[in-house]
């Protein structure tokens, strides 16, 4: 059996999280217990692809007490693989935006 090609699993990743999203985030309140259940989920799909690095960053920084009171919620995905990155934005009024390109020095 094959493996599966880095760029199939990093879309696979970015499926999910959107199902994630539209499901458990779109229409619900910003509150710690929802950016804690949204990192445990993202960090728990990237890490059994076993992908390289990434990070999750979804806390008070990028979800202001502001953006909460307008019913915002952020976070920010970052993946690395192969020398490329992917950086995925999630938040609203913006909706999901997914920017890929060479990994930064």
């Amino acid at each position: 059996m094959t493996q599966p090609k880095q760029e199939d699993i990093a879309v696979e990743i970015i499926e999910k999280l959107s199902e994630y999203v539209i499901s458990k985030i779109l229409f619900d309140h910003n509150t710690l217990a929802m950016r804690s259940d949204f990192i445990n989920y993202t960090n728990n799909i990237i890490k059994d692809k076993n992908i390289g690095e990434w990070y999750v960053k979804c806390d008070e920084t990028n979800n202001t007490a502001e953006q909460i009171n307008n019913s915002e919620f952020h976070a920010e995905v970052g993946i690395t693989y192969i020398g490329r990155a992917i950086l995925i934005d999630v938040g609203s009024p913006k909706g999901l935006n997914i920017h890929f390109g060479p990994l930064s020095n």
